[in-house]
């Protein structure tokens, strides 16, 4: 065997030897030899102020946005009819986008490489669409394979029966939930170690087990503040029940916002990463790897991993302060691929299947498109992956060669799908998001809401903000919090006011669907 696939095979032999062994059990297995130099992915180190070319192109600027993703581009759109050319968007990638970004086929397809959809529920991120003319394609979910335990079913209630034996209860997953929001000991969060602990005590070691069987973000149900957590997901409830699909993608947001702004006199710097932030009097410089910036104020939409990377005083100072490091980070992976055929079809079990999770092995999670334009492209989201196997998955991309790692997920899908021959596919994408989102450190003594207020203040100065997804744990999925801390800086600092949406309360079903379900 090569050194390439060994070092692949022993990566995923400890990831297997996790999940096999349980969540809740300890995996007695000494790697630190065999994977030496392979068990941490350790970020690039920040550049140096010392090495930057000594003449940099000076640029003036009102207002300094660090970060291109939806939040930047957002911000951006609605100050431009006030500041125009006065605003500079810097972003370190040569696309606006963020975590929305999508990437492009070798005919054209659209593969995304983050968010997917709009919720029914989400009326603000609609009316956006339709402001900005995005077309979308509503598809309601179909069924889903689940693999836990061995057992291969398209029902959580089988899955229960067949594998979760000694769980006597008749509860769904949405039973479970209910119990872990409005148990009286929510009022005695910060007894627990974690939220993983909170759920043990409240639903029972092997109702755990359950939901972590079912619930594709298993990241979720791990070393996270119980409050903090629990506080999302009352926001994350709400966002129900029908999907749609922006037909070029949730890229089309930024993409939009950013051409409209610029229109107007926004100037938007790709490919410039910004290294530092400091105060210089009145103002704050940034540097970034092609100018030295001066700004009257800095908004800072990067995300959590890439401001503890920056240098400078003011970086330093956001990066020291209890609130900030309160943040956890949420590493995600995202694997897609693009297939000669549309085998998934070929089932004949559970045929209508176009979801997929699993805690026997590292895919995790599976979406097959349910919308035209995506039907169409013949691809998949083969591999999302928030916890369970994300640092293996980080280690794995940046050091092994894609035919090996597509001939081993080709393996890990017939796990799933054991009825279907399975080709190689055409062409892959992948992306590691270091900060996907965050959640809050197990017993912080800040809540969800003392975040979102300190972080559009951080420095108790008016001249820099943290706005984005990641500086506001209240939110729900996708671009909700990147929306919405975009408005609670406009609202707050310009006096602008959000649109009143146009649109009339969702109609739901009798029974709502499991959150795994709907959860986007």
């Amino acid at each position: 065997m090569s050194k390439q696939a060994l070092s692949f095979s022993l990566l995923f032999l400890q990831c297997f030897a996790f999940i096999c062994t349980g969540a809740d059990s300890t995996v007695n297995i000494n790697f630190s030899g065999l994977l030496q130099g392979l068990n941490s992915v350790s970020p690039p180190s920040p550049t140096p102020t010392s090495t930057l070319p000594p003449s940099l192109t000076q640029v003036n600027c009102d207002l300094a946005i660090v970060g291109a993703g939806v939040a930047g581009t957002h911000t951006a759109h609605f100050l431009a009819d006030l500041l125009g050319d006065r605003i500079c968007v810097f972003e370190a990638e040569n696309q606006v986008g963020g975590r929305t970004q999508d990437g492009t086929g070798p005919n054209g397809e659209t593969v995304p490489l983050g968010a997917i959809r709009v919720m029914e529920s989400q009326h603000d991120i609609l009316d956006l669409a339709s402001t900005l003319g995005i077309e979308l394609q509503f598809a309601p979910f179909q069924s889903t394979r689940i693999l836990s335990r061995g057992i291969l079913t398209d029902s959580q209630l089988s899955l229960k029966q067949q594998a979760f034996q000694s769980i006597k209860d008749n509860l769904t997953e949405n039973d479970y939930w209910d119990q872990l929001r409005f148990s009286p000991k929510r009022q005695q969060a910060s007894r627990y170690l974690n939220f993983k602990d909170y759920i043990r005590e409240v639903i029972g070691n092997e109702q755990y087990n359950f939901l972590f069987s079912v619930y594709r973000f298993r990241g979720d149900l791990q070393n996270i503040d119980t409050r903090g957590y629990l506080d999302f997901l009352d926001e994350e409830w709400d966002v129900c029940c029908e999907a749609h699909y922006p037909v070029r993608g949730m890229s089309q947001f930024a993409k939009k916002f950013a051409e409209r702004a610029t229109q107007k006199g926004v100037r938007f710097f790709l490919n410039d990463a910004v290294t530092a932030i400091n105060q210089n009097g009145d103002n704050i410089t940034l540097t970034t790897q092609k100018h030295k910036v001066e700004a009257k104020r800095v908004v800072i939409t990067a995300t959590i991993d890439k401001v503890a990377l920056l240098q400078g005083g003011v970086a330093k100072a956001i990066q020291e302060d209890p609130h900030f490091k309160a943040l956890q980070p949420v590493v995600t992976v995202s694997i897609n691929h693009i297939w000669p055929r549309r085998w998934w079809e070929e089932a004949p079990l559970f045929p209508t299947a176009r979801r997929a999770w699993t805690s026997d092995n590292c895919l995790n999670f599976i979406e097959i498109p349910v919308h035209r334009s995506g039907i169409a492209e013949n691809r998949t989201r083969t591999v999302y992956d928030d916890g369970l196997c994300s640092q293996q998955w980080a280690q794995i991309l940046e050091s092994q060669p894609l035919s090996l790692i597509n001939e081993r997920l080709v393996k890990m899908l017939r796990d799933i799908y054991p009825d279907v021959e399975i080709p190689l596919p055409t062409a892959t994408y992948h992306k590691v998001w270091k900060a996907a989102w965050v959640f809050m450190n197990p017993n912080v003594p800040y809540t969800v809401r003392d975040v979102e207020r300190w972080a559009l203040r951080p420095l108790n100065d008016t001249r820099v903000h943290l706005v984005g997804e990641n500086y506001i744990p209240r939110r729900a999925s996708w671009i909700d919090g990147a929306v919405k801390s975009s408005w609670n800086f406009l609202e707050g600092f310009f006096e602008l006011r959000k649109p009143n949406t146009t649109r009339t309360a969702s109609k739901r079903s009798a029974e709502r669907p499991p959150l795994s379900s709907t959860r986007a």
